[in-house]
């Protein structure tokens, strides 16, 4: 790159190329690598949809969680909240599904497919902004900010 007399960097053509090609080889990941986490957990595409719950209390239990059981190709798989007490009534619900109190942990081990956030405004930013980062999708149950 060029700097002209005020001290602005000027790039050329031939530098832009150089860096884009360098922006190209090194691969921005992070938990799960493929933008359709199931496949490249090595799971059909044509299996269920597995998908996590962040956050089971209020709204997310009595219309989130069930409106997304009832479907046939959905599997509940995981569900995590800080209140033990609103996990209880889950466990006997889905039996096959992990319980958690710390998300991070839970996307870690289990790497969904989607994710529901269903958490108190003020977590939602930083619990939605890392599953999109990990590449997979996200149902929010409100706005990501305001």
């Amino acid at each position: 790159m060029n700097v002209n007399r005020r001290g602005i960097m000027k790039s050329n053509r031939r530098d832009f190329l150089k860096g884009l090609g360098l922006l190209a080889a090194v691969p921005a990941t992070g938990g799960c690598v493929s933008s359709t986490p199931g496949i490249a957990a090595g799971r059909s595409p044509n299996g269920r949809l597995r998908i996590a719950s962040i956050g089971c209390g209020g709204i997310a239990r009595s219309t989130d969680i069930p409106g997304l059981a009832m479907h046939k190709r959905v599997e509940m798989t995981a569900f995590c909240d800080v209140d033990l007490q609103m996990l209880e009534p889950l466990r006997t619900q889905y039996p096959k599904a992990r319980f958690s109190q710390n998300w991070r942990e839970m996307l870690d081990r289990e790497c969904p497919d989607a994710v529901l956030v269903a958490t108190p405004d003020h977590n939602h930013c930083l619990i939605m902004s890392e599953v999109m980062r990990r590449g997979m999708h996200l149902y929010g149950q409100k706005p990501l900010c305001r």
